[in-house]
């Protein structure tokens, strides 16, 4: 109660503006009917999730957007077996659609004054904050599902 008692509940700055935190999660709270959708709808998204898999070809056989668009092919192959083997996917399509929601928000005009996150979301924040490019961020998360194997 104390801590709440200091923190400013207002949800806006001394000039009237809205106040937005966005907070990015790890893998286990993510929702990948709603991502497949989006990715199917929505421009921004889409091409957000290109960008991730553009640079992740480095990295990962298989686009991200095979795992939000489905190939049926795909289903009855090796990658759908290692997507539930491994946390590899798991956690770099989670980083895609946290990635790619906050861009659609902020395409929107819905920027944050601050960013928080935990497991694979602090690197989502600290991509979206500007700390770390796209390419360091996924390149890092990679490196570190890699070594978790």
């Amino acid at each position: 109660m104390v801590i709440v008692d200091r923190i400013s509940m207002s949800s806006e700055d001394a000039d009237g503006e809205k106040k937005v935190v966005f907070l990015f999660s790890p893998p286990e709270h993510q929702d990948v009917g709603l991502a497949a959708a989006l990715f199917k709808l929505d421009p921004v998204f889409e091409a957000s999730i290109q960008l991730c898999d553009e640079v992740l070809k480095d990295f990962l056989p298989v686009p991200l957007g095979s795992f939000l668009c489905p190939d049926p092919e795909l289903a009855n192959n090796l990658f759908a077996d290692a997507l539930r083997i491994t946390s590899r996917y798991t956690c770099v399509l989670a980083f895609a659609v946290q990635y790619a929601l906050a861009k659609r928000w902020m395409k929107q005009g819905v920027e944050p004054k601050a960013v928080l996150g935990y497991g694979t979301g602090e690197y989502v924040a600290a991509c979206i904050s500007g700390a770390l490019s796209l390419r360091s961020a996924l390149e890092l998360l990679c490196r570190r599902e890699a070594l978790t194997q």
